[in-house]
This record gives C-alpha cells, structure tokens and sequence, in this order.
C-alpha cells in the first residue's frame, strides 16, 4: 500500500493508493468502494488484499462464493474478537448485496441464511 494522503475516494485515487496490491477483479471492488469514506476504504482493501489467495484459487469474485469459501476467508483475516469477525463478515456481507442489486444475475447472499453475530463467533482467533 503506497503511503499517499488522499483527500476524496474518486475511482482514480483508490487505483493509485492500492497500486502494488494484489485484489482479484480491482476494477469492480474499486466501483464499489467509489464515494466511501476512507475508513471504509481502508477497512475493505483489508478484507480484499487478505482475500485475494482464495478467490484466485476458485477464480470467483468474493461476490461469488459459498458461506464455506466465505469462511476461509475470515479464517485468514484471523479475527481477534468477535466484533471485528462480524465486522469482517458484515463488510463482506454488503460487497455481496452490491454486487447482486447492480453487477449479478447472482440473487442469494450467502451470508443472509445465517445470523451473522452468532456465525462469526466461531472465527475469532485464539493465541
């Protein structure tokens, strides 16, 4: 991540500010993030970094996957409380709502078949 102070999160920032990073289909997830905050910005380059491995290994965008291959990807953000893995899950949760009102003939969230407070407890990573 390049240490560049932006002021606005126009599409054109965000490409320069996560230039030398690996996030599969950056074009979209950059849509996506095109308005947010930098707080929000930052908070998804987290999850899209992190998840960049496992969606090259199925060669599906986030959007795409299963509660089981969302699983793994939480698994390797390794979160330390159950706030911060519903957080991850939630983030992960609306690109996935985005995704299926404006980008996909994709209808079901994976993540809407579970109560996500409860399913994230099961992701907090013990030292």
């Amino acid at each position: 991540m390049a240490n560049v102070v932006l002021k606005n999160t126009e599409i054109e920032n965000i490409q320069r500010y996560y230039e030398n990073d690996q996030i599969f289909n950056k074009d979209v997830k950059f849509s996506f993030l095109t308005g947010e905050s930098w707080y929000v910005v930052k908070s998804y380059g987290h999850i899209f970094k992190n998840s960049y491995t496992v969606e090259k290994k199925y060669n599906l965008d986030l959007n795409q996957f299963s509660l089981d291959q969302i699983a793994e990807i939480v698994v390797k953000l390794k979160p330390k409380t159950s706030a911060s893995s519903y957080l991850y899950l939630s983030l992960i949760s609306a690109y996935i709502d985005w995704m299926i009102k404006s980008r996909t003939n994709h209808s079901i969230n994976p993540l809407d078949t579970v109560g996500i407070k409860e399913y994230a407890e099961q992701f907090v990573f013990k030292v």
